[in-house]
């Protein structure tokens, strides 16, 4: 997979290198969050995108032509970052802990 991150440390029992896409995926999960993950042909890349009530509302993804793909990092887009949900700004060079850390401040201004 194109985001692997040469060098990075894991459990010796792990099969494979953890991209961040994994990580943000097993996060997700874990939080309970629903999220489509796809792999993206044309570019080699893949695709992470929650949905609410239908729509997409933000997405991450990784490929040689993301800001941060090339260095196994994500771009994201959507709500998480600027609280559109289309044409907004963004933001790369992002790992896993700070695209969830953008979830749940999403979410606790959402419960406001």
């Amino acid at each position: 997979m194109f985001c692997n991150i040469p060098g990075m440390s894991q459990p010796k029992d792990a099969p494979a290198l953890a991209t961040e896409m994994d990580k943000l995926a097993a996060k997700l999960t874990e939080m309970g969050i629903q999220f489509e993950d796809r792999q993206i042909y044309l570019t080699r890349g893949r695709q992470i995108a929650v949905y609410e009530k239908g729509r997409k509302v933000w997405d991450a993804i990784c490929g040689p032509f993301s800001y941060g793909g090339q260095c196994g990092l994500l771009e994201v887009t959507g709500v998480i970052v600027d609280g559109k949900r289309e044409n907004g700004e963004a933001k790369g060079w992002q790992t896993a802990d700070n695209v969830i850390q953008m979830v749940r401040d999403y979410k606790c201004n959402k419960s406001r």
